[in-house]
């Protein structure tokens, strides 16, 4: 069996994670741009390196309020088959390995604090729940 490396980083203090193959960069949150009549979990665009991006509060899709932005916050670029986006996240991710052993897509025995659709898989030695990006830009 392999290892799987994780993007790991905070929600409401909790810790989430996303594949490392699914994550293109990490940067620092430049000024976003509100938008007019969007569904709250939306904080805006970005311009990042010339590209203009949808910004995704992940606190707010999953119900755990809203990220307050500071210095320590960072976007996280990946992308769906809508395109790329950013994910915001609330300190600087920190990217781990997890035995593919420890890994269980079976989330029953589980009392995630979060809808199920979001999770991807558990490593629950982490204390840790893999996300599915493409899940979190959905309206």
């Amino acid at each position: 069996m392999g290892e799987i490396r994780i993007l790991q980083f905070a929600i409401g203090g909790e810790k989430y994670g996303i594949p490392l193959e699914r994550v293109q960069q990490v940067v620092p949150v430049p000024e976003i741009m509100p938008l007019p009549e969007v569904p709250e979990f939306v904080a805006g665009i970005t311009n990042v390196r010339g590209e203009i991006l949808l910004v995704i509060d992940p606190a707010a899709k999953l119900n755990r309020g809203r990220t307050q932005i500071t210095q320590k916050c960072k976007l996280i670029i990946t992308s769906s088959d809508e395109g790329k986006f950013a994910i915001l996240c609330e300190d600087m991710p920190d990217v781990v390995s997890e035995a593919e052993e420890n890994i269980t897509q079976d989330l029953s025995s589980y009392d995630l604090k979060i809808d199920p659709e979001f999770v991807d898989a558990v490593a629950p030695e982490r204390f840790l729940v893999i996300l599915k990006p493409e899940k979190l830009v959905e309206v």
